[in-house]
């Protein structure tokens, strides 16, 4: 039997992954619309359209 203090353990590291994921996902999104911006683009209108076109149309969904 699994007891309640392995669980607490297993969740807290899985915890902690996700939030290291997170963070990850959030650095690479930031030096991404850095680049962006020395190039003088927009970042948000970037990942707008970058959303839109892999989310908002049947033709991303396949």
């Amino acid at each position: 039997m699994i007891s309640t203090a392995s669980l607490a353990q297993v969740s807290k590291q899985q915890g902690a992954a996700l939030l290291r994921f997170l963070a990850i996902l959030g650095l690479a999104l930031l030096v991404f619309a850095l680049v962006l911006l020395v190039f003088g683009k927009n970042p948000v209108e970037a990942y707008v359209d970058i959303f839109v076109s892999t989310i908002g149309s049947s033709y991303g969904w396949s």
